[in-house]
């Protein structure tokens, strides 16, 4: 069951049409773009943490059916982490091969309906310096969900041993429960109330 498709929450649903060329100022995605400059990353290490933390989490997992509905799939590619490597360029040309990527990532628009909804891409720099550019479209994950990743990932990165437990609840499991208790008799009212108050301000 936790395979099946289920729908978006409001706020995906808001992203997921915004992101068309539907209206005015649409056709752009909710996606966010990181750097960080890491000394001495060990890249293949830093891979293998990122697809165990993929293999955990669903969300990481998530696209986007065409109809709008959201599923997970049960088995992905390897991801791997590209990497450029600038270590032989100079300075100057190692500025604009950064800036062309940062420009390509920071304005990527990824179609919902294909794995994966994130980029990840290493580029080492002189002096055993290796940046990171992070790309995310905001439909997998809030900012809360990317601090906890991250920590995984880096506690993944830390210790390839360490065993994570298993997780007791999906984001699935959440967005059922959402539309079950909204429709509830108690949900109802609450809603009712709510709207009745959002007349009055």
């Amino acid at each position: 069951g936790d395979l099946l498709p289920f729908p978006l929450t409001a706020i995906q649903q808001a992203y997921w049409i915004g992101r068309r060329n539907l209206f005015a100022l649409g056709g752009v995605a909710t996606h966010g773009y990181w750097e960080v400059n890491l000394g001495g990353l060990d890249v293949p290490r830093l891979e293998r943490a990122l697809n165990r933390v993929i293999a955990r989490h669903p969300s990481l997992r998530m696209i986007v059916r065409p109809d709008g509905q959201q599923c997970v799939l049960p088995h992905v590619r390897h991801f791997a982490v590209q990497v450029m490597d600038l270590t032989g360029v100079s300075s100057d040309d190692a500025d604009a091969a950064v800036q062309k990527l940062r420009e390509e990532m920071s304005h990527r628009v990824l179609p919902t309906d294909e794995w994966p909804l994130f980029e990840i891409r290493a580029t080492r720099l002189p002096g055993s310096v290796v940046r990171l550019h992070v790309g995310l479209d905001l439909l997998i994950a809030d900012l809360r969900s990317l601090q906890l990743l991250l920590q995984e990932t880096l506690r993944c990165y830390a210790d390839e041993l360490l065993t994570l437990p298993l997780l007791e609840l999906t984001f699935r499991d959440y967005v059922r429960w959402w539309q079950e208790a909204i429709a509830s008799p108690r949900g109802q009212k609450d809603w009712a109330f709510w709207k009745s108050r959002d007349r009055k301000s």
